[in-house]
């Protein structure tokens, strides 16, 4: 039988789990980890505070910042696989894409330095942080199409809130709600399989519904937008699950637009 060869994300994603479920289940004490927060002309710091023997597993970093270790020695696990032991007092770049498992010796305390100009907490970690590479995947990959297109965020977002073009049309087997990706997302309320068509996004006189207005990118998309004597559909090109969120590629979404306004 041969060995299953897990790579650092996975490890990292494995042990992430572990944990959870261990804490879940009564078997592992959940740590507090207290925060302070700095602001200072567009800069963003965050101290933690952790204790010692306590391991600590880190959100995805979506952007490059300064991280300074102020106290302790800890062993840091990185998603390419490395080890290493930081003890303070240590400075490093931390680049977009990363996410540690971390094992303090002792107590540690650490900081890190954003260009961020939020103030809201929340919204500056949806700015900085996500859940998983997946995500990381897809809000990165979501940034590469709006430089592909000449589309800025603000004129993406200006674009998609245009109510001139939106009936808001309902679907009985979705629901709209916030989304780990950006805003709100469209959410299956039952389950599809490959090819079941999901429902109508966009109608014969050019009107987005609920699933046309609010379905976002990925780069690994679970729905497809067909063209079909002018009214736009969705199809699963994935088995999806009741409460999974409903993606699909924009880039492909924006040229079959393109098409039909071209051939109208």
């Amino acid at each position: 039988m041969n060995d299953i060869v897990l790579n650092g994300k996975e490890r990292i994603a494995y042990l992430r789990h572990t944990m959870e479920t261990a804490i879940d289940r009564g078997l592992m004490q959940e740590i507090d980890a207290p925060l302070d927060h700095y602001h200072a002309n567009g800069l963003y710091g965050r101290r933690i505070y952790v204790q010692g023997g306590a391991t600590v597993i880190t959100k995805v970093h979506l952007t490059q910042h300064i991280t300074v270790a102020l106290k302790g020695t800890c062993t840091v696990y990185g998603e390419n696989g490395s080890r290493k032991i930081v003890t303070s007092p240590d400075v490093f770049v931390t680049e977009p894409g990363t996410q540690r498992a971390i094992y303090c010796h002792d107590d540690v305390e650490w900081i890190t330095v954003h260009n961020c100009e939020l103030k809201n907490v929340p919204e500056i970690e949806h700015e900085i942080f996500c859940d998983n590479f997946q995500e990381y995947d897809d809000r990165t990959d979501y940034k590469s199409f709006l430089l592909e297109f000449g589309l800025s965020e603000c004129l993406a977002r200006s674009i998609s809130e245009n109510i001139e073009d939106q009936t808001l049309e309902s679907e009985a087997n979705i629901d709209v709600k916030p989304s780990e990706l950006e805003g709100l997302g469209v959410f299956s309320k039952s389950n599809f399989s490959v090819n079941d068509l999901i429902g109508i996004a966009r109608t014969e006189n050019g009107m987005r519904t609920l699933i046309g207005r609010y379905t976002n990118h990925s780069k690994h998309p679970n729905v497809k937008f067909v063209d079909e004597n002018s009214i736009i559909k969705a199809y699963a090109i994935e088995n999806i699950q009741t409460g999974e969120e409903l993606t699909t590629d924009y880039r492909k979404a924006i040229m079959l637009s393109m098409k039909l306004r071209y051939l109208s």
